[in-house]
């Protein structure tokens, strides 16, 4: 969805060429909810199984209890799994399957193992390097001379000078509104930040101008502004301008 990130594979997901991360991702979002009422109840479990433990791994901090709760999500899914070759949906070049041998979901059975060994699995991921990629090496390009003799020390200076800058905006910023230059340790038990420091510190300092400081986009909670359901499951969000102005709110 254009507004809220949700794909949805109007023609399916067969005709997708080339499948990434990100329709990796977009598949998750949906899937157990898209197969909901068209697939017998075993086969849904087994699913739903599957995405949880998925979820479940990409804790960024894991305790007893979250392995645990792994270890049982992907139990549940080798539980129900026979349901997938019920319905010949375990397909292959040559038509249905009968069997699992794939090998990384063989992979997934030293998750666990791995976590209490090495810690969360996060670290191992290439999602942030790649991102540096882009942002340090890729969009920095045009701004070089296009020379690959020395276009790593040309994107090392522009950042040094785009630093400095964001560092001397800050200061300014913080300078004229008369707020303190000492960030104070904002203690919070088990808080995961998910901005950069200096947009951290400016929204608690001075939260009108947050939005002066450029930084990565922060994750979006619904539950803690937004509309409730009565249990506190589950978070509502209306978007301002309807996909389909025309239809009734009862259609």
């Amino acid at each position: 969805h254009k507004r809220v990130g949700t794909r949805h594979f109007a023609k399916g997901v067969t005709h997708v060429k080339q499948m990434t991360r990100r329709e990796h991702r977009d598949i998750q979002r949906t899937i157990v909810a898209s197969i909901a009422g068209a697939t017998p109840p075993r086969f849904i479990r087994a699913i739903c199984a599957l995405i949880d433990f998925i979820y479940l791994a990409q804790n960024p901090v894991h305790s007893p209890n979250s392995l645990k709760s792994m270890a049982q999500a992907l139990a549940d899914f080798h539980s129900f799994k026979d349901a997938i070759i019920d319905v010949e949906a375990r397909r292959g070049k040559n038509g249905a399957k009968e069997d699992f041998f794939i090998p990384k979901l063989e992979l997934l059975q030293s998750f666990c193992g791995t976590v209490e060994r090495l810690g969360s699995l996060m670290q191992f991921s290439a999602d942030v390097t790649e991102r540096l990629l882009i942002t340090h090496c890729k969009d920095l390009f045009s701004r070089t001379s296009r020379q690959s003799k020395d276009f790593a020390l040309q994107c090392v200076r522009i950042l040094n000078r785009q630093e400095a800058m964001e560092i001397f905006d800050l200061f300014a910023l913080l300078h004229s509104r008369g707020a303190s230059l000492v960030n104070a340790i904002h203690a919070e038990d088990e808080d995961i930040i998910t901005t950069n420091p200096a947009l951290s510190w400016v929204s608690r300092v001075l939260p009108d101008e947050a939005k002066s400081v450029h930084g990565p986009r922060p994750v979006r909670n619904h539950f803690l502004k937004g509309i409730l359901s009565g249990d506190a499951l589950t978070a509502f969000q209306l978007n301002v301008t309807p996909d389909y102005k025309s239809l009734s709110p009862v259609e």
